[in-house]
């Protein structure tokens, strides 16, 4: 499903690069993707346009490791936030309902290796995994992706995810598929095992639509409250039809 965000080949990892890409990476969560501009982004992150172009080849080859960066941070916070000790989903308070299978293979095989139902997702993150009900996974996902403190990771996603599916996406190209794989590998992920596959695939594009869906309309009403409220009675309406 998935890939594994790579970025290009480029001169060797070295502090001084890493350091630059992170700072880029926070540049970006302040300022966002559109009419991005190497001088000025060179100038808050204490570097020149010329150094950028050398160690990350081209503009566009420093666009797709920042998306790809991107792509990795939330899935490995998301990962984490599904894993935090003491965060047992409703209806399953002493962690039995639906657990996710603790392992650590997944770790080391990228997105792309959680296509299977009860593959185990805590390996993007830390510790021994939690057990999670799907059931209540939309409300997991809601409540990390939906805090004020996600604000900048999500409109930079979404921003990402709509400029790859303009005319001409130059470096965002394949962005948005790319992510909602990424998203459906970490949801199949999470349901039991033995779920057929199918079921399990068509659970979490349900769930993804829903929690995209709901993120936009709070990105852009800001009324979490009433967008909540809307999570709320639609995971109602899936427990009275769960398939």
């Amino acid at each position: 499903m998935g890939t594994t965000p790579s970025p290009p080949s480029q001169p060797p990892a070295s502090p001084r690069r890493t350091e630059l890409l992170d700072a880029c990476y926070a540049y970006l969560l302040e300022h966002g993707l559109l009419g991005l501009s190497l001088r000025p982004l060179a100038a808050a992150t204490g570097t020149s346009p010329r150094v950028l172009l050398y160690l990350f080849g081209s503009k566009d080859g420093l666009l797709r490791e920042l998306l790809a960066r991107a792509r990795h941070e939330q899935l490995t916070q998301m990962a984490r936030a599904l894993d935090e000790p003491g965060t047992d989903s409703p209806g399953a308070p002493d962690g039995s309902d639906s657990p996710l299978t603790p392992a650590g293979p997944a770790a080391s095989k990228g997105p792309a290796a959680l296509d299977e139902p009860g593959t185990d997702t805590a390996g993007l993150g830390h510790g021994p995994a939690v057990p999670v009900g799907f059931d209540a996974l939309s409300a997991r996902l809601w409540a990390f992706l939906s805090a004020p403190e996600q604000r900048p990771m999500v409109r930079l996603t979404y921003e990402a995810f709509l400029l790859s599916l303009s005319h001409d996406p130059g470096p965002w190209s394949g962005f948005a598929a790319e992510a909602a794989h990424d998203w459906l590998a970490l949801l199949v992920g999470a349901q039991p095992p033995g779920t057929p596959h199918a079921v399990a695939e068509a659970r979490a594009t349900r769930t993804l639509a829903l929690v995209r869906g709901l993120l936009l309309d709070l990105l852009a009403c800001e009324e979490p409250e009433r967008v909540t409220a809307a999570l709320t009675l639609a995971e109602t309406d899936t427990q009275a039809d769960p398939t």
